[in-house]
């Protein structure tokens, strides 16, 4: 159940463990993540989720639901009450450790000076993919966040993304 409203869904794939932090049960969890699994059930109950990069933490010893799928990685990563918890975590696990026990994870520990600084940032964005179009409520909250990012001093600059048929 959703702790937010016991009506709803948790949502998601990680639902079970956004409820548990929502509803105070716990102060991080671990989730997975492919198309929203960690930051739809986040968002849901009312805490923070975050979604790395996939092969960005360690999936040794982790069984696959697909065997061999290799086009769309899932990820792992924490979820928690707060942005601070996160990082944490974050910080705790790109450590030199992780680096020596599963040698496909990247050596890069995790960056406090990127993440403290204050400097504005240059983000890539697209309102449209070429093959769906976002809902209008999808639509008008893309373009209040872009708003945002901007008004806080960020630049946004727009691309298309490669259209699949000409990545494979």
């Amino acid at each position: 159940l959703n702790p937010c409203n016991l009506q709803k869904s948790p949502g998601g794939s990680s639902g079970g463990e956004a409820a548990l932090i929502g509803g105070g049960g716990s102060l991080l969890g671990i989730g997975t993540d492919i198309a929203g699994s960690i930051r739809i059930p986040a968002s849901f109950c009312g805490i923070c989720g975050f979604k790395p990069t996939a092969m960005r933490i360690s999936a040794r010893g982790i069984s696959s639901c697909i065997k061999g799928q290799k086009s769309v990685l899932s990820s792992f990563g924490p979820l928690a009450r707060d942005v601070e918890s996160l990082s944490l975590c974050m910080q705790a696990l790109l450590c030199q450790d992780m680096f020596s026990l599963d040698p496909t994870v990247p050596p890069i520990p995790f960056n406090q000076e990127m993440y403290g600084s204050s400097k504005p940032l240059r983000i890539g964005y697209y309102e449209n993919d070429g093959y769906l179009q976002p809902s209008p409520s999808m639509a008008r909250a893309f373009r209040e966040t872009k708003d945002l990012l901007e008004r806080a001093g960020h630049t946004l600059v727009p691309f298309q993304p490669l259209r699949l048929y000409h990545v494979f």
